[in-house]
């Protein structure tokens, strides 16, 4: 009687196992998991931890700036790299506060700037992303903050993503250095040119907008923070798009940046990376383009 209990009990015990197993594996290979994504926003906004280098923008620099690949490139000791992008993120008072209060403020402290035409126009001025999560309640921050990471588990998984494979999926992976590590299966790399058409109307880039920034770049200068700035890749068809209709002068804007102290990084062979969308980058390019950026700056402050 004891012997078939014991053997029933092992069973289970087998069988559960496997199944927990099982279960695993299908968690580790979802496209995507919405505990950890509100608690990487919430990190990024509410953590106390303070940084030697911050980059800042909108999707385009949260999907497209590895931490880990650019603090290769600049290969310094002790550094400590933020990526501090947001949805539709634009650059104003609001976001610079934000950055600047995260800074270590230590001998060597930069911020780089992802400039993109969107970034400049009034509607993304109003940083509906970051102002939502930097209102966020105590209570909730709190849970996100802390809980959530030891509930994603228990989060329920697609079954349909695993009954239909072949249907598109995004696949995101979220890291606590504000990198969002993505790709979609399968890729448009024109996919996002009707959108942006849209977010154009009645929305171009702002010459207020424009000197709000500048006057932060002096502003940082006096202060001894570095200051660069770089376009991000993204396709042909797609800078050609803002090109023409987003009211951007990009070798206008780089000798104003310059002019008041900031440095503008050169994307060399900047079609040569890869989008999956038409906006935002696959993440293998993603860490190409962080490496880039990591010796370029390595280039410009540390001494030969």
């Amino acid at each position: 009687m004891n012997n078939r209990y014991y053997k029933k009990l092992a069973l289970t015990i087998a069988l559960f196992l496997t199944l927990v197993g099982i279960a695993g594996i299908v968690k580790k290979n979802e496209p995507s998991s919405e505990i950890f994504r509100k608690h990487f926003w919430t990190y990024k906004v509410h953590s106390s931890k303070k940084y030697n280098i911050i980059f800042e923008g909108d999707s385009r620099i949260y999907r497209g700036i590895d931490v880990n690949s650019f603090n290769k490139g600049i290969n310094i000791n002790s550094i400590h790299t933020l990526n501090f992008g947001f949805s539709s993120g634009g650059h104003n008072k609001d976001i610079f506060n934000a950055v600047e209060n995260k800074l270590l403020h230590t001998s060597l402290n930069i911020v780089v700037l992802g400039i993109t035409p969107f970034s400049l126009t009034p509607k993304a001025q109003l940083n509906e992303h970051f102002i939502e999560e930097q209102n966020r309640n105590k209570g909730e921050t709190i849970e996100r903050m802390y809980f959530y990471p030891f509930l994603s588990f228990f989060e329920p998984f697609n079954i349909q993503k695993l009954l239909h494979p072949d249907t598109v999926t995004y696949y995101e992976k979220f890291h606590k250095n504000g990198w969002v590590e993505s790709y979609k299966i399968p890729a448009n790399p024109n996919e996002a040119l009707t959108s942006y058409k849209k977010e154009f109307e009645n929305n171009q880039v702002s010459d207020t907008v424009i000197a709000v920034l500048l006057q932060k770049v002096k502003e940082w200068k006096n202060k001894h923070i570095k200051v660069y700035a770089f376009r991000p890749p993204t396709t042909v068809n797609m800078e050609t798009l803002e090109n023409n209709i987003s009211g951007f002068n990009e070798k206008e804007f780089i000798k104003k940046f310059e002019t008041v102290g900031g440095k503008w990084i050169e994307i060399e062979n900047r079609f040569n990376y890869n989008s999956y969308d038409g906006s935002h980058l696959h993440f293998y390019s993603a860490q190409q383009l962080s490496y880039y950026l990591g010796e370029k700056i390595k280039a410009d402050v540390v001494p030969k």
